[in-house]
């Protein structure tokens, strides 16, 4: 072996308990490495740019084996908030999920410093906070006052862009145009709506998800006729979108509701309970992403509102 420099032999102290020192100790910005994940072996590939500042590692996870058999996976791609590939492998080997240690929110053209983004359903806009300075900036939904309530919120797993689900505005007597429900798209580059589509009638949009892939979205209907209403079971589904062509490709109908989401770490089921703010017949829907179709569903004790994975 190569002889160590002090500050290699300190790391190696520190993170011999996680892997070996050899492994621990190879500086190569270019590491592979395999991770079980229950039935599923995913392999990895670590690609460390020490002459960027600060260092960049990026890494791809891809799906090789289930159940024993060879498969072709998808390709997730990940840039990690970590410094060294050997300190990916060693989170990861702990069991941190994929994306766990992953800066889903870069900077941006508008913006030097690190962001996180809020949903403001008070105000009817996205809140943008400047994690060093401490600072919001608010940029309101297109509409106004007037716009459709939005209900949820997630960002494109390469933090290019955040989709908002919005409820329809329906017939009324306040002379507000009825409108269907619909998804605005915020562009986290340009630090503004960009762009939208609607969803179909009767839809009632409780949450969504994005794919570890970026490539499909998970869009929950509770059925509700209108917002803080209970749902109603049977016209509840999940929605399942092509992100590229922002199209539903699928409507899976829920036994029991769909309301809050979440994906397992390695995407291949998504878990959401019945939304009926808390009152009985409560359920959890569980839905195979590789098929999307449900897997199981069964009922939950009453009060149930959020799930996590």
């Amino acid at each position: 072996m190569k002889r160590l420099t002090r500050k290699q032999l300190v790391l190696c102290a520190v993170c011999l308990a996680l892997t070996s020192c050899d492994k621990v100790c190879n500086q190569s910005p270019v590491s592979d490495f395999k991770i079980g994940r229950g039935v599923t072996i995913y392999e990895v590939t670590c690609d460390l740019n020490p002459n960027s500042s600060p260092p960049t590692v990026q890494y791809t996870v891809t799906a090789i084996k289930v159940n024993g058999v060879p498969t072709i996976g998808n390709s997730m791609d990940y840039k990690s908030k970590l410094s060294t590939c050997w300190q990916v492998e060693a989170a990861l080997a702990s069991g941190k999920p994929f994306g766990s240690f992953v800066r889903r929110l870069n900077a941006t053209a508008v913006t030097t410093q690190p962001v996180e983004y809020l949903l403001d359903q008070a105000s009817l806009g996205i809140q943008t906070l400047d994690l060093n300075a401490g600072t919001l900036n608010e940029v309101d939904l297109p509409g106004g006052g007037n716009t459709q309530y939005p209900t949820a919120a997630d960002i494109t797993p390469d933090g290019s862009a955040i989709w908002v689900t919005q409820l329809a505005i329906g017939q009324n007597n306040a002379g507000i145009t009825p409108e269907p429900p619909l998804v605005s798209i915020f562009n986290t580059a340009q630090q503004a709506f960009t762009g939208g589509f609607t969803l179909p009638s009767g839809i009632s949009p409780n949450s969504i998800q994005f794919s570890a892939d970026g490539t499909s979205a998970y869009i929950t209907n509770d059925g509700s006729p209108a917002e803080g209403e209970s749902g109603v079971p049977a016209n509840s589904s999940v929605l399942v979108v092509n992100v590229a062509t922002q199209t539903v490709m699928k409507t899976i109908p829920t036994p029991k509701g769909a309301g809050a989401a979440k994906l397992s770490p390695d995407g291949l089921l998504l878990y959401t309970v019945g939304s009926n703010n808390g009152d009985a017949a409560i359920s959890l829907t569980v839905i195979d992403t590789t098929t999307n179709t449900v897997a199981t569903s069964m009922p939950l004790p009453d009060g149930a509102v959020n799930v996590f994975v």
